[in-house]
């Protein structure tokens, strides 16, 4: 819509231009019709401000027909919203919740009121459990997606820093994350991670039924305990209050994944579902695109694709699971954005960390490179070690000349669109 509004006002203009009878008029003509190129740009916004009502009634039209649809189905409807973990959260819930039910989920990153739309038209009398991840990048956002869906259950994976660009401070954050909760009706529920401070200070905030879950934690509804990590996955038990532990293993990589299953065993036991139902989803789990994914490749190299994990936690995390590889190790990261404030803080420490973690690092693009640079010398690394990539192509480009059999590659963070 946005380059048919853009098309229709370029013609109009050569419209406008070729109308000008006049002799004298008729050199502003020729040169109206040479500065076109150089019009663009405004006419491109001229386009996006005479096409955005139009946009916003669609959207409208879109939501309108999604809450109907929604409110005329009986499927349990689940809201799932936290500064990082939505995705995997919303993943594993799926996986284990299948054992029992038939779910519809939103795909991939899918979090905004148009991708959960999207979602909803595939939903028909068969599904009996609908999963939500909800965005923000400012305040009203879930409450936005909650007038939408009207959650009888939502869950709250964790706060950080993340996106704090657009919120301004973190009690902004928190307060944008915990509308899930209050839009919660009477007799909604409340899943809370203990693993983040964020999470537990909410969590202590609502007043209605609520359940906490984490990696660690007796006074939990469900934890783990006797932790095992390695290259191949995790293994661990899972305790859930009243009922006797079990084993439990999954190739999803790192610690953090074992707070994720614990979140998610809780809710798939408030339920219904048993222990031993809960136990066969996690042996049953993948791993989630883009989030410590292991890629298949044809050569002896071990390719970690954490290129969706773009905060603190996630970094804290892949730097663990890197940690329980053999090899050089090569990381290839941007850096992380949207920290406002904190932006140069937060990466300064992300290049230290890498210097005690990786072999060589491929350091992508301007936006952040001095500070990750600095970082990494500070924290002595090797200055021929350090590399810089104008782009992730020319980044690979680097990698490829560098790959040596028996190499761990990790990708951490890829760059918004608006940073390329």
């Amino acid at each position: 819509m946005l380059f048919a509004a853009t098309f229709g006002l370029l013609v109009l203009l050569n419209f406008i231009a070729y109308a000008i009878g006049s002799e004298i008029v008729g050199i502003l003509r020729y040169s109206l019709i040479c500065a076109m190129p150089l019009l663009c740009p405004f006419l491109l916004f001229l386009a996006y401000c005479v096409n955005e009502p139009f946009e916003e009634m669609v959207r409208r039209g879109y939501m309108k027909v999604t809450k109907r649809k929604l409110k005329d189905s009986d499927v349990i409807k689940i809201g799932i919203t936290g500064s990082f973990g939505k995705t995997s959260v919303k993943e594993i819930l799926k996986t284990i919740l299948s054992q029992k039910y038939r779910v519809l989920s939103t795909p991939a990153s899918f979090n905004t009121p148009m991708g959960i739309a999207l979602s909803v038209k595939e939903l028909d009398g068969t599904y009996d459990v609908f999963l939500a991840e909800m965005g923000a990048r400012s305040k009203g956002d879930i409450k936005e997606l909650c007038d939408m869906i009207n959650p009888k259950i939502g869950i709250l994976t964790g706060i950080n820093n993340q996106h704090l660009e657009s919120f301004g401070t973190i009690e902004n954050i928190k307060s944008t994350k915990y509308e899930l909760m209050e839009s919660l009706p009477e007799d909604g529920v409340g899943f809370f991670s203990s693993d983040s401070e964020g999470a537990r200070e909410l969590f202590l905030k609502f007043k209605k039924e609520k359940y906490s879950a984490g990696e660690a934690g007796t006074d939990n509804l469900v934890y783990a305990s006797e932790i095992v990590t390695n290259s191949k996955g995790v293994k661990f038990m899972l305790n859930v209050k009243g009922e006797q532990p079990v084993e439990c293993r999954t190739v999803l990589l790192g610690k953090n994944n074992v707070s994720n299953i614990c979140l998610a065993a809780a809710v798939a036991y408030k339920m219904g579902l048993s222990v031993e139902e809960i136990s066969r989803g996690i042996n049953r789990l993948h791993s989630v695109q883009h989030r410590l994914e292991l890629v298949p490749n044809n050569k002896n190299i071990i390719i970690i694709d954490d290129s969706y994990n773009s905060n603190e936690d996630g970094i804290q995390a892949a730097m663990e699971v890197l940690g329980t590889f053999e090899g050089r190790k090569i990381v290839v990261t941007p850096g992380l954005v949207e920290l406002g404030k904190m932006e140069n803080v937060v990466n300064f420490d992300f290049g230290k960390t890498l210097s005690q973690k990786a072999d060589i690092v491929i350091v992508v693009g301007k936006h952040n490179a001095e500070m990750l640079i600095n970082g990494l010398t500070d924290g002595g690394m090797n200055k021929e070690n350090i590399i810089f990539a104008k782009t992730l192509s020319k980044g690979n480009e680097i990698l490829n000349g560098l790959l040596k059999e028996g190499d761990v590659v990790l990708f951490e963070n890829d760059l918004p669109d608006n940073y390329n």
